[in-house]
């Protein structure tokens, strides 16, 4: 089975994560894999957005 690689298309990540992920600059799933949450979601902060911890 092939991963799934559209952030889109990812179970519980909405369309308001997935505008945040790609303003930090996290366009696929497979790079929010390999950063894993806690540095994805630090990314997001230092990009300015505000995300709750959901985004987690």
């Amino acid at each position: 089975m092939k991963p799934i690689n559209d952030l889109s298309k990812l179970r519980n990540l909405g369309a308001k994560s997935t505008e945040m992920l790609a303003k930090a600059g996290i366009c696929t799933a497979q790079e929010l894999r390999q950063l894993g949450a806690v540095q994805a979601y630090l990314r997001v902060i230092e990009s300015g957005s505000k995300p709750s911890l959901n985004l987690l």
